[in-house]
């Protein structure tokens, strides 16, 4: 059986349409079953061995991080916050130490990371999502016939693009001033 296994998200809007559209064009020319595989999955595996504590760190602009908080329990991932859009301060002070971030944000949120030893930066190489822990992934998925219908399947977005946020700001402001 062929089987084309794909990062869902989130992530970059545009990156997303593109990876989520070659996938299910393969899907669809090929007959492969389709695995969407949860980006913060895939990227939580790039932890050191110690880890127990990991947040995960996108950049969202406005101060916002794309995130997820998971804890290792018996050598498996455990998401305790699912993904979601959130400051990198709150999701710290709800975080056991010690706590590991991972992910191409940290740069842009560094003003924000308290100088504690309970907090560990991961190395600039676990940042990025790796395309052998996605296949790994998705194999275990497609094992499990966690498979999605190529028609139905959508980037996981946490918000709506900013070029569709302005336009409906633009719209409520112009419906507030007629």
């Amino acid at each position: 059986m062929r089987e084309v296994y794909v990062s869902a998200g989130p992530g970059s809007f545009t990156g997303l349409r593109i990876g989520i559209t070659l996938a299910k064009t393969l899907a669809f020319v090929t007959g492969a079953k389709l695995v969407a595989v949860p980006t913060m999955r895939v990227l939580v595996e790039n932890a050191p061995p110690e880890a127990r504590h990991v947040i995960i760190v996108l950049d969202a602009k406005r101060d916002q991080i794309f995130t997820a908080r998971f804890e290792r329990v018996e050598q498996r991932w455990i998401e305790r916050e699912p993904p979601h859009l959130d400051s990198l301060t709150a999701m710290m002070s709800r975080s056991a130490r010690p706590l590991y971030l991972i992910g191409e944000g940290i740069p842009f949120h560094q003003q924000h990371i308290a100088k504690d030893d309970g907090i560990v930066i991961t190395d600039q190489q676990a940042w990025r999502a790796r395309a052998s822990v996605l296949a790994r992934i998705g194999a275990q998925m497609a094992r499990a016939g966690e498979f999605v219908d190529p028609f139905l399947l959508e980037p996981i977005y946490i918000r709506v693009p900013e070029a569709q946020e302005k336009l409906e700001a633009k719209q409520r402001s112009t419906s507030c001033n007629t």
